[in-house]
C-alpha cells in the first residue's frame, strides 16, 4: 500500500490540480575564514589577546569579577593610578625575570605577556619598549610564535601612532630585537628623514644602525652604500679613526660581495691611514688580505709580491705568527706554480718563524709538508728526514704520532720499490 503522501500526490494529480512549487532554498552566506578553518585545540593564542579586565592589578574601579563576553578597551587611568601600575609592573617584570632565570620558562613568558597586556594602560611607548625587551628574549629562545604576536602588536602600534617621532625611535629599536628587518629600516630611515641638516653626529649614530642592520641580513651592497657615506662624513671631518673603521667594514664587505678590485683599492686606501696613525701592528695582516685578493683575480705574482712584504712587515714588527702564516702562503703559492725547490726553503723559514711564535704544533705540520714536496721530487731520503723531524714534535705534543709513522713506512716502501 501506497504511503498516505505519495496516494495523495497521485489522486490530484489524476484529478488535474496542480500541486504549488516550493521556492529553491536561499543561498548559504559564505563562510568565513575562521568558519572555513575550524581552530583546532592545539592552535596557538595569542596571549596578547586575553583581555586584562580581571588582572589583580587593575585599579578596583576598573578591574570586573569575571572576563566580559565582548572586551572594549579599558579607560584611562587617573595619574595616581598609571605611577602605581608602572610600580607594580616592574615587579612583575622582575618576577618574570627570576622565573626565567630559574628555568621556569613558561611561568617566566605568562608573567611576562600579563604584564604586556597591562603596559598598554600606560600608553604606547611603554608598551613598545616592554615589547621589545620581551620579544628580544623570545627570537633568542625561538619561541616564533610568541615573535610573531609581539610583531603583530608593535605594528598595529605604528599604524595608530606612527608619526609620534619618540615612538618612531622606540619601534626601531624593537623592530629590530624580534628581526624585523624592513621595518626597523623604515623606522631609522624616518629619523634620518626627519633630521635637520646640521645634526651630523645624529645622523652618523643613525647610519651606523642601519649598516649593522642591512650587515645583519645579509644586504651587502646597501650596507656598502651607508659607509661609503659615513666615510665621506669622516673624511669630511678629518676623522681619522673613523676613516679607518669604515675603510675595514667596506674591505669586509668587498670581500663578501666578490668585489676583489675595490677590496684592493680600499685596502690599499687603509694601509696609508694605518701608516699614518703609526698602526705598524696592522700593516702585515692588511697586506695578506690584499695578497689574497690578488689571488681571487689569478693575479699570482702580485699576491707573491704582497705575501713577502707582510712576511718582511711581520718580521720586523715582531709577529712571527703573521710572518709564518705569510711564509706558508708563499710556499703554497710556489708549490701551486711547480717552483717545489723554493717552496722548500720558504718552509724551513717558516720553521724558524714558528720556533721564534713558540707554536710547536705549526711546526710538526710544516716538516709534514716538507716531506710531501720532497716525496713529489722522488728526494725520499730528504723526505724521511722532515718525517722524523716531525714525528719528534708529535710524540712532543702527543698528537698525530700514529700519522707520521705510517708516513715514514710508505715512503721505506716508495723507495724500495724506485730502486
Amino acid at each position: 500500500m501506497a504511503y498516505p503522501i505519495i496516494r495523495t500526490i497521485l489522486v490530484l494529480s489524476l484529478l488535474g490540480i496542480a500541486l504549488p512549487v516550493p521556492a529553491a532554498p536561499l543561498p548559504e552566506p559564505p563562510l568565513t575564514l575562521a568558519q572555513r578553518r575550524p581552530r583546532a585545540a592545539e592552535d596557538y593564542l595569542n596571549p596578547l589577546d586575553i583581555p586584562p579586565h580581571t588582572d589583580p592589578l587593575l585599579p578596583d574601579r576598573l578591574r570586573q569579577a569575571t572576563p566580559p563576553r565582548r572586551p572594549t578597551p579599558l579607560p584611562p587611568l587617573e595619574p595616581a593610578e598609571q605611577a602605581q601600575l608602572a610600580r607594580d609592573l616592574v615587579d612583575l617584570a622582575t618576577e618574570a625575570q627570576a622565573a626565567f632565570d630559574g628555568d621556569q620558562r613558561e611561568l617566566a613568558y605568562e608573567l611576562w605577556f600579563r604584564e604586556l597586556r597591562l603596559r598598554r594602560l600606560l600608553g604606547p611607548l611603554a608598551e613598545v619598549e616592554a615589547l621589545a625587551r620581551v620579544g628580544g628574549i623570545a627570537w633568542e629562545e625561538s619561541r616564533s610564535k610568541d615573535v610573531a604576536a609581539i610583531s603583530s602588536r608593535l605594528e598595529a602600534i605604528e599604524a595608530a601612532h606612527g608619526e609620534d617621532l619618540a615612538l618612531i625611535r622606540a619601534l626601531g629599536v624593537a623592530y629590530a630585537q624580534v628581526r624585523l628587518y624592513p621595518n626597523a629600516i623604515a623606522m631609522y630611515e624616518a629619523q634620518l628623514a626627519a633630521l635637520p641638516a646640521n645634526a651630523l653626529n645624529q645622523r652618523t649614530a643613525l647610519l651606523k644602525t642601519v649598516a649593522a642592520l642591512h650587515q645583519g641580513w645579509f644586504q651587502f651592497d646597501r650596507a656598502i652604500e651607508v659607509y661609503q657615506e659615513l666615510l665621506g662624513v669622516a673624511r669630511s671631518q678629518f676623522d681619522l679613526d673613523n676613516i679607518q673603521n669604515y675603510l675595514a667594514e667596506l674591505a669586509h664587505l668587498y670581500d663578501e660581495t666578490e668585489q676583489w678590485e675595490e677590496a684592493i683599492a680600499t685596502r690599499e686606501s687603509l694601509f696609508l691611514a694605518y701608516g699614518e696613525k703609526q698602526r705598524l701592528e696592522q700593516l702585515a695582516p692588511l697586506r695578506m688580505a690584499m695578497a689574497a685578493n690578488y689571488l681571487a683575480l689569478g693575479n699570482g705574482e702580485q699576491a707573491s709580491e704582497l705575501y713577502q712584504q707582510a712576511f718582511t712587515l711581520a718580521w720586523a714588527a715582531q709577529q712571527y705568527a703573521y710572518a709564518g702564516d705569510a711564509l706558508d702562503a708563499l710556499a703554497a703559492l710556489y708549490s701551486d706554480y711547480g717552483q717545489i725547490d723554493e717552496a722548500i726553503n720558504l718552509y724551513q723559514e717558516r720553521i724558524k718563524a714558528a720556533q721564534y711564535a713558540y707554536d710547536r704544533y705549526a711546526v710538526m705540520e710544516t716538516y709534514d709538508r716538507i716531506a710531501q714536496l720532497h716525496r713529489r721530487q722522488g728526494n725520499y731520503t730528504a723526505a724521511l728526514n722532515a718525517l722524523r723531524s716531525g714525528r719528534e714534535v708529535a710524540l712532543e705534543l702527543g698528537h698525530r704520532e700514529g700519522y707520521f709513522e705510517e708516513a715514514m713506512e710508505l715512503v721505506i716502501q716508495e723507495q724500495f720499490e724506485g730502486n
